[in-house]
């Protein structure tokens, strides 16, 4: 019969289970990790300023906003007649 205490490294590998829950949640974690930060590495650089400029008004449209007259209060509700 064989002694208990010779196990190969593997085996005592997986009879630990608190090694195993380590390296069950450790090694995803890098993984994904490492791989989230490879795309966003990978992704082409974002062009501000010309997007910024997308989104400014045009002059014309700010000259014809100032000059508008301001719209005037809407009128008070009517008083319902009474019978």
């Amino acid at each position: 019969m064989a002694e208990q205490g010779q196990g190969g490294l593997l085996q005592s590998f997986y009879e630990n289970m608190y090694l195993l829950l380590v390296v069950g949640v450790l090694l995803p974690t890098v993984i994904y990790t490492v791989w989230g930060l490879a795309e966003m590495m990978s992704l082409p650089q974002l062009d501000v300023d010309k997007y910024m400029q997308a989104l400014k008004p045009a002059p014309s449209a700010q000259v014809e906003a100032q000059s508008a007259p301001a719209p005037e209060a809407a009128p008070a509700q009517p008083e319902q007649a009474k019978p």
